[in-house]
């Protein structure tokens, strides 16, 4: 992960793999082709949050629409001036530029919600974790195994059960995304 990354030729489209190595609060710096013009933008690429407070959120708030799950705002991208760059060599020329717009977007937005799925399976994992610590406790103190109605009184599960329950709904919106992009393609 970059805090700081610098493209030093002009390019046709953002590189999403390059913005899925900024670290949140990172930033990237890069000239991109203007259709129909021999000078490119320079844009500023920023991850300007974590996911990890919306899921919290999503978490505690589970009656929550997914659709209201965006990850659009983790990434922003403004113009700061005109410029001149060398190309990248051996790349095409650009495309339309609404389409251009469009397949940004949608590379980011994809991006977004795998760097939200991989936070929130961190969040799941040391939520499961802090289950099994309470159920080991529980073992060591009581001498034997607790009963599912224990489990489901303590914290620990009713907190991996929000989290499980956000992380069901990301994987679903993710995997509709995808299948929503493929049938675009597929129709172009």
């Amino acid at each position: 992960m970059f805090d700081c990354i610098h493209v030093g030729a002009a390019v046709d489209r953002i590189p999403m793999s390059l913005v899925a190595r900024l670290r949140v609060g990172g930033a990237m710096l890069l000239p991109v082709h203007k259709p129909s013009s021999v000078e490119q933008d320079l844009l500023l690429v920023e991850k300007t949050q974590s996911v990890a407070p919306l899921l919290a959120s999503l978490a505690l708030a589970p009656d929550q629409d997914a659709r209201s799950l965006d990850p659009t705002p983790f990434v922003t991208c403004k113009s700061i001036m005109a410029c001149v760059y060398s190309p990248l060599t051996s790349h095409p020329m650009p495309l339309d530029p609404e389409e251009a717009l469009v397949d940004v977007v949608d590379d980011t937005r994809v991006l977004a919600l795998q760097d939200a799925l991989e936070e929130s399976q961190g969040l799941l994992d040391a939520a499961a974790e802090q289950l099994r610590l309470w159920q080991s406790a529980f073992k060591e103190e009581r001498h034997r195994r607790p009963t599912l109605e224990e489990v489901k009184d303590t914290e620990e599960y009713r907190s991996f059960g929000r989290l499980k329950f956000a992380h069901d709904r990301l994987v679903r919106r993710h995997q509709r995304f995808l299948k929503e992009n493929q049938e675009r393609a597929q129709q172009q």
